[in-house]
């Protein structure tokens, strides 16, 4: 019976989460996808690195714990030979209980994308959940810490899917992933098999502790290739965790670069904005300037009309004085 596979990360930095993110939407080079088949992955809650990273920075609490987990990554899928014979409709319900199945964990406003990829070897679902307990806290450990607690999840996701044809893996197995040997490591371990074999007489006589000259050739040429063999291997073992560690690198560094473009983007709009509010102020306040200087020609006008009419008023006094004065006897 295939089983049903939930795994999980932790992100520390918004750097690694842009470097994660830049994986997930396909902006950054990814030789295990197939591009003809990118487009038919899906996104929920942002459609690039950018939509996500201000998702996350909408949603962080104001202080944060140093060095403490900002994020956590998880990728729900199951066995290849399941998705080889599941139907259509079995997938989605895969699919739509995985997201159902981390909403419930989290709740679902804590649960800021999710994304089905169907352009890798195994379908899956990524999502990126901010990690907050149920009183409202930056609490990863409340999820993830500890072998009970992702016994816990293992058994929980299981029986979420359990009814579509998948089981829990082994519980407390000790499964180890054998790593394929490089080419030139099996041609030289190869090599060292095709070495001088030896003959009834030259085995005897390394029993007896006085190999011949033909068998002591065989023995010495057989480790030496045995020797450059693992010589090779190991340089082959350093030569990789060099360019994982390389990796690394470059994936943080490309997400630092990324978080640092977006920084400054957000920057510049905030400047747009400022420069816009700042036009819009003169205008107000040339508008207003316009409306004072209205009003204080109105004023003037209505301070002239009150003067001419007081003179008016005046003149007329002084008429009914001189009038009140003559003499009207006949």
């Amino acid at each position: 019976m295939p089983y049903a596979i939930i795994r999980h990360a932790k992100i520390k930095t918004l750097g690694n989460l842009a470097a994660s993110a830049q994986h997930t939407f396909r902006e950054r080079e990814t030789p295990n996808a197939d591009p003809k088949l990118t487009p038919k992955n899906q996104h929920i809650g942002a459609t690039n690195t950018a939509e996500l990273l201000e998702r996350f920075q909408q949603n962080l609490p104001d202080k944060l714990r140093k060095n403490g987990v900002l994020a956590l990554e998880y990728l729900c899928t199951a066995s290849p030979e399941w998705w080889q014979a599941a139907s259509k409709d079995q997938r989605t319900a895969f699919f739509q209980r995985s997201l159902d199945f981390l909403r419930d964990r989290h709740g679902k406003d804590n649960v800021l994308y999710a994304g089905t990829q169907f352009d890798e070897s195994t379908p899956h679902l990524v999502a990126y959940v901010i990690p907050k307990d149920d009183k409202g806290r930056m609490n990863a450990a409340y999820f993830v810490d500890g072998r009970k607690k992702l016994n816990e999840l293992q058994t929980a996701f299981a029986a979420k899917v359990e009814d579509l044809g998948l089981k829990r893996g082994i519980e407390g197995s000790k499964a180890k992933h054998e790593q394929v040997k490089r080419h030139y490591g099996l041609v030289m371990r190869g090599e060292a098999l095709e070495a001088p074999e030896m003959g009834v007489i030259d085995e005897v006589s390394v029993v007896l502790g006085k190999p011949t000259r033909s068998a002591q050739k065989a023995i010495e040429t057989r480790q030496a290739l045995l020797e450059r063999a693992e010589a090779w291997e190991c340089r082959q073992k350093a030569v990789k965790q060099r360019e994982e560690v390389l990796a690394r690198r470059e994936m943080d560094v490309s997400g630092r670069e990324f978080v640092v473009g977006h920084r400054e983007e957000m920057a510049d709009r905030r400047l747009e904005i400022s420069q816009q509010t700042e036009n819009e102020l003169k205008q107000r306040i040339v508008q207003l300037e316009a409306l004072v200087e209205k009003e204080r020609a109105d004023k003037r006008m209505f301070m002239e009309a009150r003067d001419q009419a007081l003179e008016r008023a005046r003149a007329a006094e002084k008429l009914l004085g001189k009038d009140s004065g003559r003499d009207l006897s006949f």
